[in-house]
């Protein structure tokens, strides 16, 4: 019993020293409300991030000063403005590109963001000065915490600083969040460090795009054993590339399976980080073998959580 528990212990060893080491990575974002009342949206009530950092000197220092003050607390911060800048000088933004089934599919700016740099969590700041007097102002402030590929709440804090000199950003933002942050930021930390146990969740759409070709096709597929249809070949996959099988398929036709709650591990066996679209490569590889000879394309619809598989074409 002593031989197992210390084979345990050690197993646990370089697990939990490499997870010690590892640092969340986050994005600072202006909240939408703040865009909308600043009026930082384009024609088509996007939110225009490029213009508001360009013209809104307050929300640039509040942005980096928020990511400052992240990074002293144990993240690593991932520069909106920078990547903004690299997605200008790209032409990437907001582009519309055609598939080669003719599938036509829009990705906004902080999704091409997020595929791109793919941080752990973002965290939407949203603030406001409260004229006081004298040539000084409050910051009131409101912070959320969002899971960067499942889109779903962390944590959130909000508060009211000290006055100040209503031009300097920078202090305000300090003393507004000072003393209210410590729980806010632990809950982040022990999010990450969950996710790295339990797996990251993202989900994954597979669809059907030609007339010859359905879920409810039956295959002899040896690897797994099983002759059955399609679409519980793919399920046994899930199950098989997931943490503890953990997976959901929340919507099921002859041409459609939605996947969801996918909890797929942080990195692959070589070390790189994974999101919707890594797993979704791994089905389509191995779909256009034997037995099954069916192409697929992959089409990100969101964020680094969420792609698309459309079987059938290529």
């Amino acid at each position: 019993m002593k031989k197992i528990i210390f084979g345990i212990v050690f197993f646990c060893i370089p697990f939990f020293a490499l997870c010690q080491n590892m640092k969340p990575s986050m994005m600072v974002v202006p909240a939408d409300i703040y865009m909308n009342q600043k009026g930082w949206v384009d024609a088509d009530g996007n939110n225009d991030y490029i213009k508001a950092f360009k013209n809104d000197n307050n929300l640039r220092l509040a942005v980096i000063q928020m990511s400052e003050f992240m990074g002293k607390r144990g993240f690593l911060p991932v520069l909106l403005e920078e990547k903004l800048k690299e997605i200008e000088e790209d032409q990437m933004f907001n582009d519309y590109y055609s598939g080669r089934d003719g599938d036509e599919i829009q990705l906004n700016i902080l999704d091409e963001i997020f595929n791109m740099s793919k941080p752990d969590m973002k965290l939407e700041m949203d603030f406001s000065l409260i004229p006081s007097g004298m040539g000084q102002a409050k910051m009131l402030y409101t912070l959320q915490a969002i899971d960067s590929y499942s889109l779903k709440g962390i944590s959130s804090v909000s508060g009211t600083g000290q006055p100040g000199l209503k031009h300097d950003i920078a202090t305000l933002l300090q003393e507004s969040i000072k003393d209210n942050m410590d729980d806010f930021c632990q809950q982040m930390t022990d999010h990450f460090y969950r996710t790295q146990e339990i797996g990251r969740e993202v989900a994954i759409d597979i669809q059907i795009n030609v007339d010859d070709l359905y879920f409810d096709d039956e295959y002899e597929y040896y690897v797994y054993d099983m002759d059955d249809e399609l679409s519980f070949i793919i399920e046994e996959f899930f199950k098989r590339n997931t943490v503890k099988g953990m997976c959901k398929l929340t919507s099921q036709s002859d041409k459609q399976l939605k996947f969801r709650e996918v909890m797929i591990p942080t990195v692959d066996e070589k070390g790189r980080s994974m999101d919707a679209r890594s797993l979704a490569n791994k089905l389509r590889k191995m779909l256009k073998k034997e037995p099954f000879n069916i192409p697929g394309t992959l089409k990100q619809i969101g964020g680094p959580g969420k792609t698309k598989l459309i079987l059938g074409t290529k």
